[in-house]
């Protein structure tokens, strides 16, 4: 019981640099009305904003398979507060102030992959239709090199979010989660919610009210995203179940499919004065994974030292800097290059961010 106590501590302490914030965990739907009634309120010009996040239980890690098919948390935040509503264990119907206030246009659902919440939500229950939706992942000024939670949070807020493999793997599912499921959970809709606020201080023209409601009156709605979801999940398991090459004749039509059901690029700032954290990781000393949009730097052998921008050791002797990996060829034929450099500046780091926008066109 002593180490179990220690253990979720010591897990806990990895969002201690964060500010704190309440968090509220319910299957109740009065308790979700109570909330929303409290938390939910539109600023002076009209629209209010909200971080939205879902999770769902991961398939092929023991848990019933029927509980992998929809989202089972739905994370609501402002900011200072949180709201986790249990899905899978909802009590009662869904809450109608929760179906009005996702269904409102003004009030702006905030997160990264917005539209695939919005898409599994309305897949679970189609009163759950989020109209108001904002996708961060284009603030780096590109639809193609997506930005995610975590680096948006670091570059915007200047503070790291702190993500868990084993925690996203849990069983959200369950009916008491853990303080760390709840930890986790909440701060990724809190980071949304807090990266929008300091946007909109920072870049008052690019996030007012005008623009967002421009972004929002252009959007495509949920039920199309589902649409061309299913249509395009089909395609693909056509193309694997007849052992088809992407590429080959027969596969033409489904590749037709694919690309007349592409999703909406999401939009896109250009210009915005903000500088992204590079990603560091040891080539063969393990390091984490990889975010969409970043520059990923590995770093040669166990040698030590070395700082961004300068070569590292290697056996002893000075190595060099090279971009890690080689990413897949996507189904839609764009390329990523894998580039190196001795050492690497901004500007070299802006030369391979340019690269890699122009593989994909």
């Amino acid at each position: 019981m002593i180490l179990h106590i220690f253990l979720s501590l010591l897990s806990l302490a990895r969002w201690s640099h964060l500010p704190p914030i309440s968090i509220e965990t319910t299957t109740s739907a009065e308790v979700v009305t109570s909330w929303l009634s409290q938390h939910v309120k539109k600023d002076k010009g009209g629209i209010s904003f909200l971080g939205l996040d879902t999770e769902t239980v991961p398939g092929g890690q023991g848990y019933a398979p029927s509980a992998s098919i929809h989202p089972a948390t739905l994370q609501i935040s402002t900011g200072s507060f949180s709201l986790i509503y249990q899905l899978a264990n909802a009590q009662g119907a869904v809450p109608s102030t929760l179906v009005s206030v996702l269904r409102d246009p003004s009030v702006l659902c905030v997160g990264v992959a917005i539209d695939e919440d919005a898409r599994s939500l309305y897949n679970l229950d189609p009163r759950l239709t989020v109209e108001g939706r904002l996708d961060l992942g284009g603030i780096a000024g590109s639809a193609k090199a997506v930005v995610g939670l975590g680096n948006a949070t670091e570059a915007v807020l200047g503070k790291g979010l702190p993500k868990s493999k084993k925690l996203m793997l849990s069983d959200w599912s369950r009916v008491k989660l853990s303080e760390e499921q709840c930890e986790y959970a909440a701060r990724d809709a809190w980071a949304a919610a807090e990266v929008i606020k300091e946007l909109r201080r920072k870049f008052p023209a690019q996030f007012s009210d005008a623009a967002m409601a421009d972004i929002v009156s252009k959007q495509m709605n949920v039920a199309e995203l589902a649409r061309r979801f299913e249509a395009r999940k089909e395609a693909r398991m056509r193309i694997k179940e007849g052992g088809m090459k992407y590429m080959s004749e027969e596969a033409r039509p489904y590749r037709e499919i694919l690309d007349a059901n592409r999703p909406p690029k999401v939009p896109v700032w250009e210009g915005l004065a903000i500088e992204f954290p590079v990603k560091v990781e040891r080539k063969g000393g393990g390091g984490g994974g990889r975010w969409k949009g970043e520059v990923e730097v590995g770093r040669r052998g166990g040698g030590g030292g070395g700082r961004k921008g300068e070569g590292v050791k290697q056996g002893g002797k000075k190595g060099g800097w090279q971009k890690k990996g080689r990413p897949r060829v996507t189904e839609d034929g764009g390329k990523r290059e894998v580039v190196q450099a001795k050492e690497m500046d901004q500007a070299e780091i802006d030369v391979i961010m340019k690269a890699i926008e122009e593989a994909y066109e």
